[in-house]
Parts: structure tokens; sequence; C-alpha cells
């Protein structure tokens, strides 16, 4: 029961990361940057996301260090994708 509590837990911890980052996709304004400037922004959040997400970045235990490393490896392909030009997966 306590598993499962802490289960539900992390969804919503992941929901609320995904509803984050929607909400800071709809705030960045790039059609006016220039390339430099978009570039520099795209690298900063690679590294916040990295930090934050990569299992490796912080000492989770657990489902948390499991729940983290699942969301990494499902956001990061797709970023590397949206960067190659690639459509993103829905």
């Amino acid at each position: 029961e306590a598993e499962l509590a802490r289960a539900r837990l992390l969804a919503e911890s992941a929901e609320a990361w995904r509803r984050r980052a929607l909400d800071a996709e709809a705030r960045l304004d790039l059609s006016g940057a220039s390339k430099d400037d978009v570039q520099a922004r795209v690298a900063a959040l690679r590294r916040m996301l990295a930090r934050e997400l990569h299992p490796d970045a912080a000492p989770r235990h657990g489902v948390d260090r499991a729940a983290h490393a699942e969301i990494f490896k499902t956001l990061w392909p797709r970023i590397e994708a949206v960067l190659r030009g690639l459509p993103e997966e829905a």
C-alpha cells in the first residue's frame, strides 16, 4: 500500500513537471531571437533537464530513481529528434 501511494506521488510529480515544461514552452518566445540566442536557450534547457532528470545526476533511490530514469529515457530521444529537425513524436 505504501509503495502504491509512492507510485501515485511520483506520477503526480511527473505530471507536474510536464505541466511546467508546457508552461515554459508557452512563455518561450523565440520568434525575434537571434540564432545564437536560441541555441544558448536550448543548451541551457538541455542542461537543466539533464541535471533534474538524468538517473545519475542526483542521489535518488528505488522508485524515485526508476521513475526519473524512465522519464529521462522517454524525453531525451524526443528532444534530440526535435533538435535534428525531425517531427516530434506524439
